[in-house]
């Protein structure tokens, strides 16, 4: 019996082992044998996390009359065209009656280019996911609509910066006076020594000659017309728009007058800016040379009689 006991023992232990060596897993790529591969996955990004900011550019999307650009600041200035990209370091300048409208994306900006201005771009980025853009204005007025973020104008005299929406900048080179205008917003004036003045809406001030800055009281009424004037979208931004007999009439407040001719040395060029007096743009871009322009009432150049051929305009 002890014999037959021991042997019965032996069996069940050595079945045992049989058992669990069977019930061990097995490693196996075959989806057939009931174990999917392991495939190596890339982790997607959590509904929370936010999608990086979209690319922004500056398009040139209006103009007329003197209007160039240029792409980089390595770039030579071109006649402009509608879609025209100004890449970071890149400008634009118009005439004496050039206007021109440049639009911030994706955001929406729009920056509207008054006659005889000139500026480069050396900042079109994203700060924190906000829209943040430098303009430095060698000579000219702009009239900023902001749709987000924020636009700072560089000038030798000061900035005058916007986190609203509204804002109108002006540099004249002669007198070194920048002056800003806040229609509506938060906006700001720097000078050199780093003295700021918040300007809010209904709002302006400027830097004078010395470096001083002085607050004015409201904004000219003036100036109002010309935003009307120059901004047409300018209902997009506002419930409504302001009515300049509101405003009053401020004697310190200098309307933009400048000719960049008369303050440059011989030509723009000189200073690396172009000069419209050597060539003239028509309306669709093209130039024609300033020696090409025939007299006006004869497209010969003639002496403007009746007859286009020169001629004497007598019978054949």
């Amino acid at each position: 019996m002890r014999k037959i006991s021991a042997f019965l023992l032996l069996t069940f232990a050595l079945g045992a082992c049989a058992s669990g060596a069977a019930s061990a897993p097995t490693e196996s790529t075959d989806p057939a044998a009931g174990t999917e591969p392991t495939v190596p996955t890339e982790s997607a990004p959590s509904e929370n996390s936010d999608p990086p900011p979209a690319e922004r550019e500056a398009v040139l999307s209006e103009f007329e009359n003197e209007v160039v650009a240029r792409e980089s600041a390595e770039g030579e200035y071109i006649p402009a065209e509608v879609g025209f990209v100004i890449q970071t370091g890149g400008g634009l300048q118009t005439g004496a009656n050039g206007r021109a409208r440049m639009d911030l994306n994706p955001e929406g900006t729009i920056v509207r280019v008054a006659p005889n201005s000139a500026f480069t771009l050396p900042e079109v980025t994203n700060d924190g996911g906000e829209p943040k853009t430098s303009v430095e204005l060698f000579f000219g007025k702009i009239f900023i609509l902001l749709n987000g973020g924020s636009l700072d104008v560089q000038t030798p005299s000061g900035v005058a910066s916007v986190r609203g929406s509204l804002l109108s900048v002006s540099f004249n080179p002669a007198t070194g006076r920048v002056q800003a205008a806040c229609l509506e917003g938060h906006c700001a004036l720097i000078n050199q020594s780093g003295e700021t003045v918040e300007l809010e809406e209904g709002e302006s001030g400027y830097v004078d000659e010395s470096g001083g800055i002085v607050e004015l009281d409201g904004i000219d009424r003036d100036e109002v017309l010309e935003w009307l004037e120059e901004a047409p979208e300018l209902g997009e931004f506002l419930e409504e728009l302001p009515d300049p007999e509101s405003f009053p009439e401020i004697e310190d407040f200098e309307m933009f007058e400048f000719d960049p001719a008369e303050f440059f040395d011989e030509t723009y060029a000189e200073d690396g800016f172009f000069s419209f007096d050597e060539e003239i743009p028509l309306e669709d871009g093209d130039f024609i040379e300033e020696t090409d322009v025939p007299d006006e009432g004869d497209p010969t150049g003639g002496d403007g009689g009746g007859d286009p051929t020169g001629g004497d305009g007598g019978d054949e």
